[in-house]
C-alpha cells in the first residue's frame, strides 16, 4: 500500500506533452516544449522560402540568408540571380522593397546651432548635444555660459563628449544616401 502511494505522487510530477505525448517532469515540461513544439500558425502561413542547394522550406528570406551565409551543408552553392523562383507564389506578386526612408533620423542627427549633421558631438548637463566647435562659439559669444535651448547654466568643464551619438552619426552616414 505504501508503495503505491509513493508512486501515485510521483506520477503527480509528470504532465504530458501536449505535442509529442511523453511524460515530462512538471518543472520541466517548458524546457520541452521548446525543442518540441509544432510550428505556430502565424508561421504556417508565413510566405516559404527554399534553398537553392539543399531544398530546405524556409520561412523567409532573412532565413534563408542566414541558412546560406552558415548552415546549408551545400553552401559552397552559390545563389542563382533568382533563387527563390517557384519557391513561393505569393513571392511573384510581391513588390519590390522601397530602400528606407532616413531623413526622419537625419532631422534627429543635426546640431541645433549649425542644422549639420554633429561633428564630434558633446552633451551638456541638461542632456542637450551639440557639435562642440558649435557650443563653445555660443558660449564665446554669450555673456554666460549656458544651454542654447533651456538656458541652464553650465561650466564648460561639465561639457562631454557623446560617444553613442558620435556613434550613430557615424553608422546614419553610411547607410543613408548623400
Amino acid at each position: 500500500m505504501l508503495r503505491a502511494k509513493r508512486q501515485r505522487s510521483s506520477h503527480s510530477h509528470l504532465v504530458q506533452c501536449p505535442c509529442c505525448g511523453r511524460h515530462v517532469h512538471r518543472l520541466l515540461i517548458n524546457d520541452h516544449l521548446e525543442s518540441c513544439r509544432p510550428p505556430s500558425p502565424a508561421r504556417r502561413d508565413a510566405p516559404c522560402v527554399e534553398c537553392p542547394a539543399c531544398g530546405q522550406s524556409l520561412a523567409s528570406e532573412a532565413e534563408l540568408d542566414v541558412h546560406l551565409d552558415a548552415q546549408c551543408p551545400s553552401s559552397t552553392a552559390t545563389r542563382a540571380a533568382s533563387p527563390l523562383e517557384g519557391a513561393c507564389p505569393s513571392r511573384a506578386t510581391r513588390p519590390p522593397a522601397e530602400p528606407p526612408d532616413f531623413s526622419p533620423l537625419g532631422d534627429e542627427l543635426k546640431c541645433p546651432i549649425c542644422m549639420d549633421l554633429f561633428e564630434a558631438p558633446h552633451s551638456l548637463p541638461c542632456q542637450h548635444s551639440f557639435c562642440r566647435e558649435c557650443i563653445m562659439e555660443s558660449f564665446r559669444l554669450r555673456s554666460k555660459m549656458q544651454c542654447p535651448i533651456c538656458n541652464t547654466p553650465t561650466w564648460r568643464r561639465e561639457l562631454k563628449p557623446n560617444h553613442l551619438l558620435e556613434g550613430i552619426v557615424t553608422a546614419f552616414k553610411q547607410v543613408a544616401p548623400s
